[in-house]
Formats: C-alpha cells, sequence, structure tokens
C-alpha cells in the first residue's frame, strides 16, 4: 500500500499529515511551528548591518546585511521541514508527497527537498491552507486530482 504525506505550510506554521485515500481523510502526524516567520526584518534584527571606517582610503563600507533576517528564518524553516521529510523518506514512511504552501513558502520549501524527496511530489498546490480544516483539504485534493472532463 502506498502511503501519501501531505505537508501543508506557511513561513510560520507547518502541518505534516498521512493522508488514507481510502477513508478520505488527513491523520496529523506533526506540527512544525516557527515563530519568527510571522516577524518582520526590523523585529528580528537586533542592529543595523555593521559598518567599518578606512581612513586610508577616505572612506567606510558596510558589512552584513545581504540577506534579510526574515529570508533567513524562512530558509532555515523550509530546510527543516525538508530534513524531517528525508529522514522520513529514508525510514520508508512514504512513498507519495504532496506539498501545499503560498507561492513564496513552496518556493523555499522546493529548493530545500533532496533530489530524491523531490521525486515523490505528486502534487503541489500554491495555496495557503495551514488553517484550514483537515476535511477541507482533503476536499481541495481530490478536487485537483479528478481527472478534467
Amino acid at each position: 500500500m502506498t502511503t501519501t504525506y501531505v505537508v501543508v505550510a506557511d513561513s510560520s506554521r507547518a502541518i505534516l499529515f498521512n493522508y488514507d485515500k481510502a477513508e478520505s481523510s488527513l491523520t496529523p502526524l506533526q506540527t512544525f511551528e516557527h515563530e519568527q516567520g510571522r516577524l518582520q526584518d526590523h523585529e528580528l534584527d537586533s542592529d543595523h548591518a555593521g559598518r567599518q571606517s578606512n581612513s586610508s582610503i577616505g572612506g567606510s563600507h558596510g558589512y552584513g546585511g545581504d540577506k534579510s533576517s526574515h529570508k533567513h528564518a524562512v530558509e532555515s524553516f523550509a530546510a527543516r521541514i525538508a530534513g524531517h521529510l528525508e529522514q522520513e523518506r529514508n525510514a520508508g514512511r512514504y512513498q507519495q508527497l504532496v506539498l501545499v504552501a503560498p507561492p513564496q513558502f513552496l518556493g523555499h520549501l522546493r529548493k530545500q527537498l533532496s533530489d530524491a524527496c523531490e521525486r515523490l511530489v505528486t502534487l503541489e498546490l500554491n495555496k495557503n491552507l495551514v488553517n484550514t480544516p483537515p476535511d477541507a483539504i482533503v476536499e481541495i485534493l481530490q478536487e485537483q486530482r479528478a481527472p478534467a472532463p
């Protein structure tokens, strides 16, 4: 029997479900929380990027601040989820993967997935359903998987 995992996520929360197609149900397996995903850059940064004075050339230059703190936090969260999915795949716990997330976070998550995990992805939905009841998510999944008339 093929086991399908469904990840429903945004930048601050992810829920990993087991999808039972025969029963048309989602069973929550694990929830990942990421409080920093809700914060803005100015709330994450303790200070501005540093500056260094250089009197020999008569000026100063900045360093640090190449990447926003929020983007880094979101990428780290996506990497955490992808790492867990890789562990589960290595343990043989699922054979198919469905990803549901807003477009920007879906891109971060996709980038962090291993090639082996990526090959198991059977469906991607560019939607924020993290606060949607599991029954409603099942209906949306079934609509997406239905063949076109």
